[in-house]
């Protein structure tokens, strides 16, 4: 049961990178389903480091948006 879980986490992992590299549209829904309560601890780790690192991005994307404007204008 372990193995399956902790398999299940390292796909979330790999959605996750598949977004932040393109390959699939960013999506935190895909994650907040995971995070709660009452999931394997392995999966719920795996969800919410995948929602920081969503949110992470997007914070990154409003800095570059920000200094583009700055140096465009």
């Amino acid at each position: 049961m372990n193995i399956r879980m902790h398999t299940f986490g390292s796909c979330l992992k790999a959605i996750r990178r598949l977004q932040r590299f393109g390959h699939l549209p960013s999506d935190a829904s895909v994650f907040k389903s995971y995070a709660v309560d009452g999931n394997f601890s392995d999966v719920r780790l795996a969800a919410l480091e995948a929602l920081v690192d969503f949110t992470a991005g997007l914070l990154m994307r409003c800095f570059y948006v920000y200094i583009l404007n700055i140096f465009s204008s």
